[in-house]
């Protein structure tokens, strides 16, 4: 009795216990996401960004929002003031998403800047992917300047 017990709470901790994957640069990213036919979400944010915050503590927390990212996305989390990362992904706006086509490493959409509710981001996360699928969207790299972008 005790081991079926056992085996069932382990068998359920396996279920729930999903969580978002994450590489740790933007060029481990590319191969990757090539691979797999997925979109690079580049996440540009800073510690103490009470926005920053609530999309990885809370919005990335959603259980639909994991498995749509970790199934679509290759994800990247860099924060602006302590780690390095390509000056194309420079902004003030934080937190910032990018969308990044790793093959043609063109943003597929315009960059989104700040927070939304979990059903929202999951709604941008599926329009960015369709709008990839269909090449109905894909635009230029973005420029970022100190004066915003260009």
């Amino acid at each position: 009795m005790k081991k079926t017990a056992l085996i069932v709470t382990l068998l359920s901790t396996l279920l729930y216990s999903n969580e978002l994957k994450t590489i740790d640069t933007y060029k481990k990213a590319l191969p990757i996401a090539q691979d797999e036919n997925k979109t690079v979400l580049f996440m540009t944010s800073i510690e103490g960004c009470p926005v920053c915050d609530y999309m990885k503590d809370i919005v990335f927390e959603r259980e639909k929002v994991i498995n749509y990212l970790n199934q679509n996305y290759v994800v990247v989390i860099r924060d602006a003031e302590k780690q390095t990362y390509p000056n194309r992904f420079y902004t003030r706006d934080m937190p910032t998403f990018y969308f990044v086509d790793p093959k043609s490493e063109k943003e597929i959409r315009a960059p989104k800047a700040g927070g939304s509710t979990p059903e929202k981001f999951l709604s941008v996360l599926q329009k960015a992917r369709e709008n990839e699928s269909n090449n109905s969207v894909i635009l230029a790299p973005v420029v970022h300047t100190e004066k915003g972008i260009k």
